[in-house]
Formats: structure tokens, sequence, C-alpha cells
């Protein structure tokens, strides 16, 4: 039903291809009375061959047999025929019934596209294109800033029957739709430095009647503040006070550096662990089919995290701006509530508690932002104090140059008093 396709008869088929759920009808018309007519399966489904299917007898019509198969995985069928004097057709024919599976949407972030910024107040312009073997029922997107609540809008899918918006390709059919939304960052509420992460999803429908959500990759947009200035710092001069500021510039920036370098880390095994839930959606299930795949995909983020700890830890120690040491300890509870988590589904074999390490990894990796945010900050005032102080250090040198003028042209002006006065005696 999902397919939305009309029933179809095909003559003097001996091949047929079809979606996993599809009920075939085969019909058979033979040139005798028959004792029985049985179709074989020649290929073993999960290490063992299905049972016989006998065609029925049509009560009217004695020459011709008919069955119902549900076609669920490929198979081929021998036709074996049984006169009633028990001679069976030297040349049994062969059936071949192909079954294709129901894919999931495929879902393409076409704006942004990409990992951006923006200020609080502005309004995010998203947008996604989606194709479906057999049509999209819904289109949406989801969003949410890290530790808050998410919020979902089912959106309106519109055809792509013409050119595609970049005007590269020709996409036509049902099959493609596009949904564009604005994402309002000030009725979010959305702070600076906060991160708001979304992605787009679609439902198509499935075998029995459910819908089934496939998801894209997770996107984020990081708040940024009204005011960002960046100054390029000079070289002062080689005295003993500035050669410490220097030293504690490139200290700070170094901080903001190592920050960044986490930041990216924490964002790998938060992408890695989206991209392992994603996965349950389309099982339809809390259980991984294959075990030892998935668990050797988690342990990999939980060491991963691990590592991330690790380094929280070494920059904790080199950190000397007060507010930054603040923000090291909810980093640190959001990155141990992930790990705990991310330990807890290699243990139990299990999608479940994905959705909380996410939650927690978002959170530290909003933290990670702040922080560096704040060490470039206080990295940047250093810098101007620094050139502030050479500033100041100059107008003093100059004015003592004047004074110092001053104080030779007074003493010349003196000396040819004198000398002029002598002459006149």
């Amino acid at each position: 039903a999902f397919t939305k396709l009309k029933p179809k008869t095909i003559q003097d088929v001996r091949r047929l291809t079809a979606v996993a759920g599809t009920s075939v009808e085969l019909q058979m018309f033979v040139n005798k009375p028959l004792d029985s007519a049985i179709l074989i399966p020649t290929k073993t489904i999960g290490g063992e061959l299905p049972p016989p299917i006998s065609l029925d007898f049509d009560s009217i019509d004695t020459l011709r047999f008919s069955t119902q198969i549900s076609l669920d995985a490929t198979q081929r069928y021998r036709l074996e025929l049984t006169d009633e004097q028990n001679r069976t057709n030297r040349v049994p024919s062969v059936f071949t019934l192909n079954v294709t599976s129901n894919r999931p949407p495929s879902i393409k972030v076409v704006a942004p596209g990409r990992d951006t910024d923006a200020s609080p107040l502005e309004e995010v312009q998203l947008a996604a294109e989606s194709w479906d073997d057999y049509g999209i029922e819904k289109l949406g997107v989801s969003y949410s800033i890290a530790g808050g609540e998410s919020r979902e809008f089912a959106l309106q899918a519109v055809p792509i029957t013409s050119k595609s918006p970049s005007g590269s390709k020709k996409r036509k059919g049902k099959n493609w739709k596009r949904a564009d939304h604005l994402m309002p960052l000030e009725s979010l509420n959305a702070q600076p430095d906060d991160l708001v992460s979304y992605y787009f999803w679609a439902e198509d429908g499935v075998a029995g009647g459910r819908m089934r959500r496939t998801s894209s990759d997770l996107y984020f947009v990081e708040v940024r503040r009204f005011e960002e200035i960046f100054r390029q710092g000079e070289a002062q001069p080689g005295q003993q006070q500035q050669q410490q500021q220097q030293q504690q510039e490139q200290q700070q920036g170094a901080s903001a550096a190592k920050a960044e370098e986490l930041a990216k880390l924490q964002k790998l095994v938060m992408t890695g662990t989206w991209n392992l839930q994603r996965k349950q959606s389309l099982l339809g299930g809390a259980l991984p089919e294959d075990p030892e795949e998935f668990a050797g995909d988690a342990d990999v983020l939980t060491q991963a995290q691990a590592t991330a700890i690790g380094q929280l830890d070494e920059l904790a120690e080199e950190l000397q701006d007060p507010a930054s040491r603040g923000m090291v300890e909810s980093v640190r509870q959001a990155m141990g509530q992930s790990l705990v988590s991310l330990e807890a589904a290699v243990s139990a074999n299990s999608y479940e508690p994905l959705p909380e390490a996410l939650s927690g990894q978002q959170l530290a990796y909003q933290g990670l932002l702040r922080m560096r945010a704040k060490e470039s900050e206080v990295a940047m005032q250093q810098q101007q104090q620094s050139q502030s102080q050479s500033q100041s250090q100059s107008q003093s040198s100059r004015q003592q140059q004047q004074l110092d003028q001053l104080n030779v042209d007074e003493d010349r002006n003196r000396y040819e008093e004198e000398k002029s006065a002598r002459e006149e005696v």
C-alpha cells in the first residue's frame, strides 16, 4: 500500500522484480489434467531451504493452477508437474522472483549546507532537498539549543519538477521534494556563545502501514556576539616588562588554540554519536543489527570521549583567567555524562543511552566554544593593553625629547645674552 501503485498483470513471465511486501498471485495453465504442481525453492534463506509451495487446482478450469506468494526475499523456484500416470515434466521451468528493498529517503541540506554562525537576532535560512523511491510522506526540521528542549516542525514539501535551485541539474518527478524554513534565533532566546543544533527529517511508508523516519546529518549554528573586533598585535621593544607581557599573551593565545582543538575533538565525538543514533530509526528498534559492529563503533566513541576529558584536565592547568577556570567544571560534568552513557551503550549493546550521551556532548561543545571565546578575548585585551603601554611610552619619550629640546634652547639663549653683555662692556 505504501507504494501507491496499482495492481499489474504481466503475461508469460519467468522473472519478476518487486518491492518487499508485494503480494504476487501466480496463475499457470497446463495442457492436460495433473495430479500435482509444486514450486520447489532452490535458494537457501538463513542457511535453510524454504518449504515447497503447492499450487491449487481451479474447480472450474481444471487446466489452471494458482498460488499466492508474499515477497520477502529473492527466491528461485523449480516447477515440478506430475500427471495422473505419475509422470513428471522432463525439463522443469524455473521462476525467479527478485525482491528489492524499500530504500529510506535521502536528505541533502542545501542551505546553509554547513556549520555557520549568526547573531542572536538573525533568522537563519534553512533548506533541504529529499528523494524517496516511492515518495515522501512528510518533510520537516528539528532544532534546539544545547541542553534545551527540541522543537520540531513539519514543513510544506514542494515537488521539484524543473531545475534545482542551483540551476545545475534537472530533477523531475514527484519523488524529489524541497522544504524551506526560517529559524528565528531571537524567538529561541538564543544568547551569545550558545550552540544551536538542527537537522532535517523525512518520513516514508513501509510495510504494515507504518511510517519510517530518516534524519539528515547534524549541523550547528554558533551564536556570535554583536561585535567582534580583531586587531593585529605589534612587536614590542625588548624590555623585560614587555617580554613578560608578550609571554603572557602567547600563553593565553596557546590556551585559546588548545580550547579550539579540544572543541574540534568533541565535535567529532558528537557527530559520530549522532550518526550511530540515526541507525536506530532505520532498524526500528533499540537492538543493533550487527552487535559486534555497534559495540566497536561505540567503543571508539567512548575512548575518544575519555581522551577529550584528559585534554580538558591538561588545559585547565594552563588557564589563568578566572572566568575560563570557572567553565571547566561544567564542561567536565557534561563530558562525564557523555562518557557514562557511551559506556552504558557498549555494555548493554543498545542504542537507548545514545540520546543522553549526545545531550552531554552538545553541552560540552557549547562550553568549549565559550571557553575559546573567553580565552581569545583575554588575549586580545592583553594585546590592546600592551599596545596602549607602548603608545604611552612613546608619547612620554616624545614629551621628554621636547623638554630636553626646550632646555637646550634655554641654555643657548642664556649663553647668547651673556656673550652680548660682555661685548657691550
